[in-house]
């Protein structure tokens, strides 16, 4: 999965009966409403029966018996679900002190007593932003926000839309008084500065993207592979392909600093780097490769309109199969290799699914200079990573991703295993650039 954007997050402590206003990116948190529900069914299917207002934070605490035993469940992803859940959800507020009972390979470690920190979302606010984050995603899936970027009555948008006038009034009045993303005046409604690209990008990257994993996370604690089927490449790829690569994107800067011009974008996505690249470079030759049917033909498209296109050449394929997906003479050509925010996906299983992917990359263009674009995983490593970061972690698990090395060190242990030596690092924290000669 991509490296992650930087939001700015507004502080703020939701209480029993909340006065705060969501976010577009707040919204996204009703995967935590998912994870509370899964997990309650989960146990309660093995006759171990947990009252809703037990569980707290930590939440592994309310489990008095392994329920990784026995309910099946790989016990890698109860963990960093527990982990996740721990840092963003409190669902007894009352209690102060809770005996933290930890899963590893499948029994429960007891942890001494402590303190909970504050609580963070309570029941009620989870299960509001449940609600809000599919009304703001259905409401963008039928165009209709964008219909709203001028003011328009709930009249005038059901005609438009074909859809019914009743509902849809609830529904932009919820998100009107509920969230910073539309507004009502005057009898009419309209989306604030608030939903920008940045705004958008993440409803359709963790909501959209990913919502599907969140609502069957029942089935993924059960068949953790599965997590990877459900992933929804199609708001996957509309997530990408409205962002574009500027001059302040720190690979495309240290492409251009390291003067590369024939280069090999694995994951490209829809090339937004590499049609940069060529617009602003009169000799620079470039060939992107994505296992995504959709990012593909979005890339396609996006190159076929620009001046200098044919210098830029979109391959399907399996970046664990270079040699293979790729014509000899092209990586002849290959001065140097990117690949942003795709290394992290090989981690569901520890290091060795990165070692061999990086493996092979190397055994295709020995000698060259890849370009590592990614970020330093958090969850299970970090007791409180930042929201943004435990999302994204979050969601690598349950789909089946895993998460990444939280320093360099342990990215060092990957690129050691495959025998690629590790010459320079440039950091923006949590995200990372490693240059490595292979």
């Amino acid at each position: 999965m991509p490296t992650i954007a930087q939001p700015s997050i507004p502080a703020h402590s939701p209480g029993h009966q909340p006065d705060f206003r969501w976010s577009s990116n707040e919204t996204n948190l009703h995967s935590l409403a998912f994870t509370q529900r899964s997990l309650f069914r989960l146990c309660r299917s093995t006759k171990y029966i947990i009252a809703l207002e037990s569980i707290s934070v930590p939440l592994a605490g309310a489990f008095r018996s392994p329920p990784a035993a026995l309910c099946g469940i790989t016990s890698k992803i109860v963990r960093e679900t527990m982990a996740w859940a721990t840092t963003n959800l409190s669902l007894a507020k009352h209690l102060h002190t809770q005996s933290a009972q930890w899963i590893e390979g499948g029994c429960v470690r007891k942890k001494a007593s402590r303190s909970i920190a504050p609580p963070i979302w309570s029941p009620f606010d989870l299960t509001e932003g449940f609600f809000l984050s599919h009304a703001l995603l259905t409401l963008e899936r039928l165009g209709i926000l964008d219909s709203l970027r001028k003011p328009l009555t709930a009249h005038d948008v059901a005609v438009k839309h074909q859809v019914n006038q009743e509902i849809l009034e609830a529904t932009l009045r919820m998100l009107a008084g509920r969230t910073s993303v539309v507004r009502y005046r005057s009898e009419k409604y309209q989306t604030t500065s608030a939903f920008d690209k940045l705004a958008r990008f993440y409803l359709l990257q963790y909501a959209g993207s990913y919502g599907l994993n969140a609502h069957e996370l029942e089935q993924i604690l059960k068949e953790p592979a599965a997590g990877g089927r459900l992933v929804d490449r199609e708001q996957h790829k509309r997530a990408f392909e409205q962002m574009q690569t500027s001059e302040n994107d720190p690979l495309t800067r240290l492409v251009l600093q390291l003067d590369f011009t024939r280069v090999l974008d694995i994951g490209c996505g829809t090339a937004n780097m590499l049609i940069y690249l060529a617009v602003h470079l009169k000799e620079f030759i470039g060939w992107g490769i994505d296992i995504s049917p959709q990012m593909c033909a979005a890339a396609r498209r996006k190159v076929a309109a620009i001046q200098n296109g044919q210098r830029i050449k979109i391959f399907r394929a399996d970046s664990r199969q270079l040699k293979s997906a790729l014509p000899a003479r092209i990586i002849k050509q290959v001065q140097a290799i990117t690949a942003k925010g795709v290394a992290n996906e090989f981690f569901a299983s520890g290091i060795s699914e990165a070692v061999a992917w990086l493996s092979n990359i190397k055994a295709a263009f020995p000698g060259r200079t890849l370009l590592i674009a990614d970020y330093y995983g958090q969850l299970g490593f970090n007791k409180k990573p930042g929201r943004v970061v435990g999302l994204h972690d979050y969601v690598q698990v349950i789909s089946w991703q895993g998460v990444p090395p939280p320093d360099v060190a342990g990215w060092e242990k990957v690129y050691r295993a495959a025998k690629c030596k590790l010459i320079q690092t440039v950091e923006d924290l949590p995200n990372f650039i490693h240059v490595l000669k292979l």
